[in-house]
């Protein structure tokens, strides 16, 4: 049975000093001596740690699509976008703010685990950010926004803060599941443009 959430009651969570975690924040200037390094292809990741059980980390990368393609990718069910997410129910919609309950894939022996997370999405500024209100994982908040780029390429800037609440899991292997993780969306982004034949 899903979880039924008052959207007034979600709207509360926008004062809180979590949410200062938003695509509004990333702006491409701040990130212009990382252009460089991703010009060839590389995509740049940086982690930094909040404390010993949660950090943020940062993916940067270039890809040989133009924005509005890019935009429809990232904003798409695609099984090669996303195969970790198993099940995706959209529980409320208000403008561009939306309740979606998502079960996420997570190796053996681990149990799948539910979120719930508030989304808002602004498709004229390329960009969208959500915030864990309920479900399984303990930490799940994140940004991403697109930026046009020279040549008709796109740029992709990701942030995120993920804590899946399994004590028994060792920092180590969660700081490792981030910085191997986090990056795949942009990888599996460029196998879509070539292989996944979305129109």
């Amino acid at each position: 049975m899903f979880y039924r959430i008052n959207i007034v009651n979600v709207l509360v969570f926008i004062a809180l000093p979590i949410w200062s975690f938003s695509y509004q924040e990333l702006r491409l200037e701040s990130y212009k001596n990382i252009l460089p390094i991703i010009e060839d292809g590389t995509i740049y990741t940086n982690l930094k740690k909040i404390n010993s059980n949660l950090g943020i980390i940062t993916v940067i990368g270039k890809i040989d699509a133009n924005i509005d393609y890019v935009w429809k990718l990232l904003n798409s069910d695609n099984k090669q976008i996303y195969p970790d997410i198993l099940e995706k129910h959209i529980l409320e919609k208000k403008g561009n703010l939306y309740v979606k309950k998502s079960l996420l894939n997570f190796p053996w022996p681990l149990s799948d685990r539910w979120t719930i997370i508030k989304e808002i999405i602004d498709p004229v500024n390329y960009g969208k950010e959500w915030i864990e209100i309920g479900g399984d994982i303990k930490v799940n908040r994140g940004a991403v926004r697109l930026f046009p780029y020279k040549n008709n390429t796109t740029i992709m800037v990701f942030k995120l803060s993920f804590d899946p609440g399994l004590s028994f899991i060792p920092e180590w292997a969660i700081e490792m599941g981030m910085k191997s993780k986090a990056p795949s969306i942009i990888e599996r982004i460029r196998y879509c443009i070539k292989y996944c034949n979305i129109k």
